[in-house]
Formats: structure tokens, sequence, C-alpha cells
């Protein structure tokens, strides 16, 4: 659930500050890292995103799993399909991804996955409702609807322990 301080102009989520932005601001400072820095930046935008969800969910009191769906939802990012998450691994599905999406109506068809958020967001989960400690070496997108929504209906990541 979001919180709203009127008085000092904030949100909270799990008792975290969190700020929104649209796909502009996000797909922008996406590209510029990975532009910057390369591989690392995704690496360093997986991890981060992993981290900070894994913060959140730290708060988060009842069903962990079924939070982090909503919030996810509920922040615009799209819809998580984590029906075959487990403890074990498995697939997630994000049929409409915002990161996917937006990718492709700003910047046009891309050659690889783009959904960096949405891995670290996935691996913040896991960590979180089994206390593992995966990182970006257990995660990949393995479809993105950036690189042909037409031919791709979800943005697809595998998840191995």
């Amino acid at each position: 659930m979001v919180e709203f301080d009127i008085e000092k102009n904030i949100a909270i989520i799990g008792k975290q500050m969190v700020v929104f932005h649209c796909n502009h601001y996000n797909l922008t400072l996406q590209r510029t890292i990975i532009d910057a820095i390369g591989e690392k930046g995704i690496t360093i935008q997986i991890n981060a995103a992993m981290r900070s969800t894994q913060q959140m969910l730290s708060n988060i009191d009842g069903d962990i799993k079924q939070f982090a769906i909503d919030n996810f939802s509920k922040l615009g990012f799209g819809v998580l399909d984590c029906s075959s998450l487990n403890e074990d691994g498995g697939i997630v599905k994000v049929p409409f991804s915002h990161y996917a999406i937006a990718w492709f109506e700003k910047f046009g068809p891309c050659k690889e996955a783009v959904c960096h958020f949405n891995a670290g967001y996935i691996l913040g989960i896991i960590n979180s409702l089994y206390g593992k400690n995966l990182n970006h070496t257990n995660i990949k997108e393995t479809a993105c609807r950036a690189m042909d929504p037409e031919r791709i209906e979800s943005c697809e990541f595998e998840v191995k322990l």
C-alpha cells in the first residue's frame, strides 16, 4: 500500500520513500547508464532494483508475493505473472512491461532485452520470500517485447538457482 505524507510531500511504500517517474525519464536514465558503461550498467540496474525491492518487502506484513505483484502493477510497471515461481526458480512473465513497450515506442526495436528493472524486482521477490541471496547471474530475460512486440507476446524471465 502506498502512503502519502502530505506535509513532507513524499510517498512511502513498505516504510521506504519512493519517487515516481514517467517512462521517458526511466528509459533515458537506463539508456544513459548502458551507453556510458555497457554491460556493467545492466548489472548495476538489476542489482539496484533487487536491493530496493528487498528493502521494501522487508517491511511488509502478510502475503509478500501478492503485495509485490500488486505493487508492481500499481506503480505502472506492468503485470507480473509469478504463477510458476517457487524457491527453486521458474519463469516469470510480464505481458505488458513498462520498459519494453516504452523502449520500442521511443527507440524502436532493440537487439537485446531491456527490462533490467523487472529482472531485479523479480530477484528481490525471490530473495525476500525464500531467504535466498540471488543476484544478476541468476536471472535472464529470455524474451523481450521491445525486440518485436508483434511477435513476442510477453517478456519472460528465467530464474535459475
